[in-house]
């Protein structure tokens, strides 16, 4: 795993673990990296299998996988870090990991922001994926089935030409065993959320007009997460698609997000 570490700028407030989403890489993040850095935050990040400078069929993984390789990433983290506090923050697949993960253990965690959650498909995605079913998938995990529209990434056609054009992006159909596995391990947090650690700070931010990660998904989340007693707080922001850190708006995103883990980590005492 090629973890990668951006230092803060002067003495680290915390620290965080980024984790970029489907099709994409951790590159796609530099400016988000910066102004986390900016804002006193050491980050890690890496490119998942099957994904950016990782080794692996294109864009061809079990989720389930993916959410042991972020667990393996937090131990790793957990022995370089120089703060005593730990953050999660994950979009849309990586949204789906970085909860699952901190679902199947939360200990060393001190609050987890989500962007975008791949939790719920849309109708047309989940039709083709359940036909079919995870159990073909993993005996048939390269057929092709969905491709994503890259229009629905931003409302920024500058952030859209540069997606498609971004050479390390995955830009083909959705793979089965991928939108299986999504879908499963989706399903299975929304099912598992009402054991969210009721400790344990959430951030989830989701694009209204998401036509890529239904927006109800995380709403159902953070539902149940409150059910719990969890410190759980949803935004979601009227018009915006699925990337929300290329979005038209995402400087006063990125604001919030600095903003709100600043705050947790005043609510929780010194790094």
């Amino acid at each position: 795993m090629g973890l990668r570490h951006i230092i803060a700028n002067g003495q680290p407030r915390s620290t965080i673990l980024l984790l970029h989403g489907y099709a994409e890489h951790s590159g796609r993040y530099s400016h988000v990296i910066e102004r986390f850095a900016a804002a006193g935050f050491d980050v890690f990040s890496y490119d998942q299998q099957g994904h950016g400078k990782s080794e692996g069929k294109r864009a061809r993984v079990d989720v389930a996988d993916l959410i042991a390789d972020h667990r393996v990433a937090r131990m790793m983290v957990g022995e370089r870090k120089r703060t005593e506090n730990l953050m999660l923050f994950g979009h849309s697949m990586g949204g789906l990991v970085t909860a699952a993960s901190a679902l199947i253990d939360p200990s060393g965690v001190d609050a987890v922001v989500l962007s975008g959650p791949a939790f719920r498909q849309f109708p047309e995605t989940a039709h083709v994926v359940s036909r079919m079913g995870y159990r073909l998938a993993r005996l048939l995990p390269g057929v092709p089935t969905v491709k994503l529209d890259a229009g629905l990434v931003s409302r920024d056609p500058l952030a859209v030409r540069k997606y498609e054009r971004d050479p390390l992006n995955y830009h083909g159909r959705v793979p089965l065993l991928t939108g299986a596995s999504m879908a499963v391990q989706g399903r299975r947090v929304l099912d598992h959320a009402r054991l969210w650690d009721n400790k344990l700070p959430l951030l989830v931010m989701h694009g209204e007009d998401d036509g890529l990660a239904n927006v109800d998904g995380s709403r159902e989340f953070v539902a149940s997460a409150r059910l719990a007693g969890a410190p759980a707080r949803l935004v979601t922001i009227p018009g915006a698609y699925h990337e929300l850190l290329q979005e038209l708006e995402r400087d006063d995103l990125q604001d919030q997000m600095v903003e709100w883990m600043i705050d947790q980590l005043a609510e929780s005492g010194p790094a």
